[in-house]
């Protein structure tokens, strides 16, 4: 298997599986090698096509983007790519929530 890029999964989700949040798919598999325990992956689309069914089985609620303007899926710290307006989606809010976090502990250790 080849492995897929950022937007191929955006757009498959997009048209095929839009509860699931290719944010978490790709960084969950691009961390763990592309592998499913311990073994490659060998289909792409049919583990995106898994996470909807384990999603709906296990009876969670998607988080899905609700930005009107794209902001890559929040990869860019919670602001939109084009404008510099902050993200409205989940995703982007925890991104910043994050961000914020770690500035304030940063200060905090400056301040010691």
């Amino acid at each position: 298997m080849t492995k897929p890029s950022y937007e191929e999964i955006f757009a498959y989700c997009e048209s095929r599986h839009p509860s699931v949040d290719p944010v978490a798919f790709f960084l969950h598999y691009e961390t763990n090698g592309w592998m499913v325990g311990k073994v490659p992956m060998k289909n792409w689309k049919a583990g995106i096509a898994n996470w909807d069914r384990m999603r709906e089985v296990n009876g969670k609620k998607a988080q899905l983007n609700t930005c009107a303007i794209s902001c890559r899926a929040c990869m860019d710290a919670g602001t939109l790519a084009e404008s510099g307006l902050p993200c409205t989606c989940v995703r982007g809010q925890e991104v910043k929530q994050a961000r914020d976090f770690w500035q304030r502990q940063k200060q905090i250790r400056l301040a010691l």
